[in-house]
């Protein structure tokens, strides 16, 4: 009879020591990959923030230096479109003479007065060859490309173009002097080539048509658009987009790389 109570006793105990223990591994097993996988994500996000911090630290570094990169740029630009300003006046300055002659006298009028001479006392200077070399002179070292770099093309072409056309002027009255006629340049093959490149066919067109004062008009429209592109240089605009646009870029690659790299981390 004891040893029935012994053995019944020892079932039940081991029955209770199953019974527990069945209950209590899961738990405890649960936590310990719970807390693994814890662990794992800490990791992984704290690998990951250092990656980004790293990025972004390279990227703000790069800003900053755009940022004061554009400081020093803006004022060069400016410092250019100044010297090229200064030019166009001085240019302008320069042949104010042949301008005036060709905004009050008309194209048959101007025939007579060359084929007369009469006009020599108004445009002596491009009568004379030694006079016109030295003007011409002073007129190449105007337009030195000195500040074509920070000026950019756009400005550079509108600078280049007025003082090409004031040159070809020059060249057409000397040319009138020697064949004691006027050459007119409404019809010059070449003045038509230089106004033509960055002029609007209906306002090359109208001025041409004028009877006094195209000229003056053409050269009037080329100040009115060297101004206006030299005011978007000036305020950097068009520097601070292309910086922009080459940060955004970066952006959008670091991004893009930033995804695999996330995808293929969360898959392992």
């Amino acid at each position: 009879m004891g040893e029935l109570l012994v053995v019944v006793v020892v079932a039940v105990v081991v029955n209770v020591a199953w019974t527990l223990l069945a209950r209590t591994f899961p738990a405890v097993l649960t936590a310990k990959l719970t807390k693994g996988i814890e662990h794992g994500h800490a990791t992984e996000l704290s690998r990951l923030k250092a990656d980004l911090d790293a990025r972004y630290s390279t990227l703000k570094s790069s800003v900053d230096f755009l940022s004061a990169s554009q400081s020093d740029l803006r004022t060069r630009a400016i410092t250019s479109v100044e010297s090229l300003w200064t030019a166009v006046l001085e240019i302008e300055r320069e042949h104010s003479d042949l301008v005036f002659v060709d905004n009050i006298f008309v194209s048959e009028e101007l025939r007579d007065f060359f084929a007369s001479g009469r006009i020599k006392k108004h445009l002596a200077d491009y009568s004379d060859t030694d006079v016109l070399a030295k003007k011409m002179e002073r007129f190449v070292h105007l337009t030195s490309e000195r500040e074509r770099l920070f000026s950019g093309e756009r400005l550079w072409l509108r600078f280049s173009t007025f003082c090409r056309a004031h040159g070809r002027m020059a060249v057409l009255a000397q040319f009138s002097f020697e064949k004691e006629t006027y050459v007119d340049w409404r019809t010059d093959h070449l003045m038509n080539s230089i106004l033509g490149a960055i002029l609007p066919a209906d306002v090359l067109e109208r001025a041409k048509k004028r009877r006094l004062g195209g000229f003056r008009e053409v050269t009037g429209h080329l100040k009115a658009e060297f101004l206006k592109e030299a005011i978007r240089v000036m305020s950097g605009s068009q520097h601070v987009a292309d910086s922009l646009s080459d940060v955004q870029s970066t952006l959008l690659s670091e991004q893009q790389r930033l995804t695999p790299d996330r995808s293929q981390r969360e898959s392992t």
